[in-house]
């Protein structure tokens, strides 16, 4: 296997100081690595930083369509670097836990409707148990941006009963029809206003939850549309739910396609199959994970079975009773049995793709890769005599990592492309580069700020060559002076204050040259530092409060609308966004046992960032655990 580096950022490290609260102390260096192993003959290549990215799609004119789980949708055309937003939802989205703008689909008649799809937790009055799921239709102008006043909603009131199990993918099947994967809410939507921002369940949540079972409501389903938001008759009867979302119990809403899902996060499509030919992602609740062929009328069978097995069993198993289905591939999250669950193993199955005809080698011809999330590994399922396989395909790319797959056009033919939350989040491509491969670049600054002149050290040294060859450094130092040398550490002082960017491409002995990577330099400037006053201790449920302040040594106390916070919630070795907001103060709802995991094994991690008039920024944390016998 053939390891790749790329710089994602300068990391800045925390000390406490008092009982109550926690100043940030700043590193000397700047850059990050993220290593990726990818087979010999591929290469991966971050396409693009972008924090949270949930889904991807690929605009007529090549571009690729990036979604945020804040509620922003990035346009990046080809051969451009910086992408540019055409359409915000920010506003109108809910984005606790699992909720946010986590699907995207563009319509495969671009040329004629110019039409784009998203599925989205908004307010209904607001968030919290109020919050409902959203599939609308937008319009690209011929300038580039989305024209919100002519949005066409086509599902609505999709209950969202916790913050969890949203599911939310959309994707065009060959039939021309309009496919959306429903997660089953964990907690049953008939509950009685269940307090989201708790993420409390007060009754069936979990093996009690039957909602995926039940025909009057869209939870945990597959639903087929057309463009319109008409339910085509070949769904079956029933009455339209889509824009409420349920109806009386005895009923069928007429847009179910299939279900028994419990968290059907990712579909795939083939896109060479005749007709359409897909399969479902399913995201297990102890035991098991799974991928599921797309079959009208098909019952998955959660909350009953999971993987091959009656739900809560991983022993015992047996082929589906009659009216069920079962999955073609399942994989089992062994170590929850040990009680060391999370802490080896892959248990959340996410994005997945089917690899296309030409442009790979033809022994991956129809293969489908998926990705997990907790374990950052990309798989390759393959079909053999008799029984299907996975093999590793990717690996490193670190826990609470892959989101999406997606096949897309690349510089040399078809390419994988993969979101990932991991290093702050950002977009990866991995390309098939038979021959001589291009090398890989990384830099780090130490120090990257400090008083002018500033003299650092740029160190090359992480930078690799997939096939082993000595490299060459370009340097373009960012004030005017360029150098080449062979060695990787360069040392440079720069005189004046100001922000700069030095930048290096790598050259292996046969001229090839790798993309450019930048690192940040502040001489005559240093980072903010934040101190945090939160409690280290929380009691299930409890209303939270945490503070922050920030001064600058340049600029003094720093405006607070500087201040951004990030929660996340850490379960077992992975971790689920939980919450955010900007200012001095946040305040929070801690998770309770039942709708946010084992308290034993699960804690929150405040971060907040504060950036200074220069636009440097510097982060500070602090985890809060809740009280044992809480």
């Amino acid at each position: 296997m053939a390891t790749t580096h790329e710089q994602v950022g300068r990391r800045a490290s925390l000390c406490g100081v008092a009982a109550m609260a926690c100043v940030l102390a700043l590193t000397s260096a700047a850059g990050a690595e993220a290593a990726l192993s990818v087979p010999d003959d591929f290469a991966a290549t971050r396409v693009l930083r972008v924090r949270m990215p949930t889904a991807l799609a690929f605009g007529a004119d090549g571009a690729l369509l990036v979604a945020t789980k804040a509620g922003r949708v990035l346009s990046l055309a080809p051969g451009e670097r910086r992408p540019r937003e055409i359409l915000d939802l920010r506003r109108r989205v809910c984005r606790e836990g699992e909720r946010g703008l986590v699907g995207l689909a563009v319509d495969p008649d671009f040329a004629s409707h110019r039409f784009v799809y998203a599925y989205f937790t908004r307010r209904a009055g607001r968030c919290g148990a109020d919050a409902v799921n959203r599939l609308a239709r937008f319009r690209v102008r011929p300038g580039g941006r989305v024209d919100r006043g002519r949005e066409r909603v086509l599902l609505d009131r999709v209950p969202s009963p916790s913050r969890y199990h949203i599911g939310g993918d959309v994707q065009f099947g060959g039939d021309g029809r309009l496919y959306v994967s429903v997660g089953d809410g964990m907690c049953h939507y008939t509950a009685r206003r269940p307090d989201v921002r708790r993420g409390g369940c007060p009754v069936r949540s979990g093996l009690r939850n039957t909602a995926a079972r039940e025909r009057n409501v869209l939870l945990g389903k597959i639903l087929r549309l057309d463009r319109e938001g008409r339910a085509p008759r070949a769904n079956g009867g029933g009455v339209r739910c889509a824009l409420t979302g349920w109806t009386q119990p005895g009923r069928r809403c007429r847009e179910i396609f299939a279900r028994g899902l419990r968290n059907p996060f990712r579909m795939a499509f083939d896109r060479e199959a005749e007709g359409t030919r897909f399969f479902v992602n399913d995201v297990g609740e102890q035991d098991w994970e799974e991928v599921n062929v797309g079959r009208r009328g098909a019952d998955y069978g959660w909350n009953r079975r999971e993987g091959r097995c009656p739900a809560g069993r991983a022993t015992g198993c047996g082929p589906a009773p009659r009216g069920l289905t079962d999955p073609i591939y399942t994989y089992h999250q062994s170590s929850h049995r040990s009680g060391d669950r999370g802490s080896r193993g892959c248990e959340a199955i996410t994005g997945g793709a089917f690899v296309p005809a030409t442009g790979w080698p033809a022994a991956f011809h129809r293969d489908y890769l998926f990705a997990d999330y907790v374990c950052g590994r990309i798989m390759r399922l393959e079909r053999e005599t008799g029984f299907t396989r996975a093999r590793p395909f990717v690996s490193g790319l670190g826990r609470s990592s892959a989101v999406h797959l997606l096949f897309g056009p690349g510089p040399a033919g078809p390419a994988l492309y993969f979101t990932t939350l991991g290093d702050g989040g950002a977009v990866w491509r991995i390309d098939h580069e038979p021959g001589n491969r291009r090398p890989f670049a990384a830099a780090i600054a130490t120090p990257a700020f400090g008083p002018a002149p500033l003299q650092t050290v740029l160190d090359a040294s992480a930078s690799e060559d997939p096939d082993g060859d000595a490299l060459d450094y370009v340097w373009d130092f960012g004030d005017g002076a360029r150098t080449t040398t062979s060695d990787p550490r360069a040392v440079h002082t720069y005189a004046l204050p100001g922000v700069r960017r030095a930048r290096l491409r790598v050259r292996d002995r046969h001229g090839a040259l790798s993309a450019p990577v930048a690192v940040r330099l502040d001489p005559g400037n240093t980072p903010p530092a934040i101190a945090v006053t939160a409690p280290r201790r929380y009691r299930l449920g409890e209303r939270v409060t945490l503070r922050a302040r920030a001064t600058d040594r340049q600029d003094g106390p720093l405006d607070t609308a500087s201040l951004a916070w990030s929660i996340l919630l850490h379960h077992e070795s992975h971790t689920h966004p939980y919450a955010d907001g900007h200012g001095p103060v946040l305040r929070l709802h801690a998770p309770r046992a039942l709708g946010d995991h084992d308290p034993r094994t699960t804690f929150l991690r405040a971060h907040v960032t504060a950036v200074d008039s220069w636009g440097l920024a510097a982060e500070a944390t602090r985890t809060l655990r809740p009280r044992r016998g809480s």
